[in-house]
């Protein structure tokens, strides 16, 4: 059992009967779950659908874990949460990114806010994710099997490190400028997060 604690009222998430977690996140007021079966689960509020489930509610919290049938066949591995999205990342020949939720800055137009139900992006073979509330950080892999930071979303104030403080908003991942620098993101880093 996890517990979602909010300064109004809080509560208590149930882990659906056997299974097991392998990743966690914790997003404002909900709960995202890959189990090591791969599955994922999710609860808590869903006002901005969040949760993945195709709808919002403002009045329902969901407080036993609900299976997202898309990830049934694809093999979970990681999820991540921030305020009113979500991201997971699923296995295969090459991993692949899904969001869902409230993303203003991955839509062109305003009034497709809402991504009720996971929406694959083509983003590349994604690694890890840094989840803000208007933006996200990617750390890619290329074809050289070298890894890029990429960003995308809402650029005000330089946060997507493309030198461009006026806000500019990007839907496609862009690389982030860095200084040079040697990161040693190693096999033996990847088994030591397990």
């Amino acid at each position: 059992m996890y517990q979602i604690a909010q300064l109004d009222n809080p509560y208590s998430i149930l882990q659906p009967r056997g299974t097991k977690v392998a990743h966690l996140a914790l997003g404002a007021n909900h709960i995202l779950m890959v189990t090591t079966s791969k599955e994922v689960f999710a609860a808590g509020r869903n006002l901005e659908g969040q949760l993945g489930l195709g709808f919002s509610s403002k009045k329902v919290d969901i407080s036993a874990a609900k299976q997202l049938e898309t990830f049934i066949h694809q093999g979970a591995k990681k999820c991540y949460a921030a305020e009113n999205y979500s991201v997971v990342i699923t296995m295969g020949a090459k991993s692949k990114v899904w969001v869902f939720g409230d993303i203003p800055f991955l839509q062109s137009s305003s009034h497709l806010n809402k991504q009720l139900t996971p929406k694959e992006m083509n983003w590349g073979e994604v690694d890890k994710i840094a989840c803000g509330s208007t933006h996200m950080l990617l750390l890619v892999k290329g074809s050289d099997n070298l890894y890029t930071i990429m960003s995308v979303g809402n650029g005000l104030y330089g946060k997507l490190g493309d030198s461009n403080p006026t806000g500019k908003n990007h839907y496609t991942p862009i690389s982030v400028d860095l200084p040079y620098c040697e990161i040693k993101y190693t096999k033996e880093t990847k088994d030591s997060e397990k």
